[in-house]
């Protein structure tokens, strides 16, 4: 059990997995991010996250691991934002479905600020926000991991956890995806 995870974009894929999480008791407390005041507290009233922030801070350095459930288009800015306030042994995921996507800056802070662990679960509903998350939403569904140059650690946990919340998980090269 961890004692912080940290999700940044509390929608339908961030929220479903904070109620996974919280289902199989993965962590003691869910920290969820959003620029939307609306998302963040839809979040806390279906209990997807414990506590809600309007940014990226220095409060981040408490949790082992980060999930990103943004547009893919915002990840590398977001990476480098954490990047100021994370370290080495703490693991991000993302779960964008596009994994080229990372751009020489954040690949020269992979392994030094952070490990990076691209994810990609293969989940959804037609429709979106907190409101509509599933605590069931990756049952027997697929996680594609891609591996960048990662220690095997944090690949085994990410991999790990997509499995505890009852995905069936699979290892890709960026390149296969």
């Amino acid at each position: 059990m961890f004692d912080e995870i940290t999700i940044i974009g509390p929608g339908l894929i961030g929220a479903s997995l904070g109620l996974a999480l919280k289902s199989k008791k993965i962590c003691k407390k869910i920290i969820g991010i959003d620029n939307s005041k609306k998302n963040l507290k839809d979040a806390i009233k279906v209990e997807a996250i414990d506590e809600g922030r309007g940014a990226i801070d220095f409060r981040i350095q408490k949790s082992s691991i980060i999930f990103l459930c943004t547009p893919v288009s915002a990840i590398n800015d977001i990476l480098i934002e954490i990047a100021n306030y994370s370290s080495k042994d703490q693991i991000i995921s993302d779960v964008g479905s596009v994994k080229n996507i990372f751009n020489a800056k954040v690949l020269k802070l992979n392994e030094k600020k952070f490990s990076l662990v691209p994810g990609h679960p293969i989940a959804g509903t037609e429709h979106s926000g907190a409101l509509n998350s599933l605590q069931t939403l990756f049952q027997n569904k697929w996680c594609i991991i891609t591996p960048l140059n990662n220690r095997s650690e944090s690949v085994k946990i990410i991999s790990q956890i997509w499995k505890k919340i009852g995905m069936k998980v699979a290892k890709m090269k960026i390149t296969e995806h």
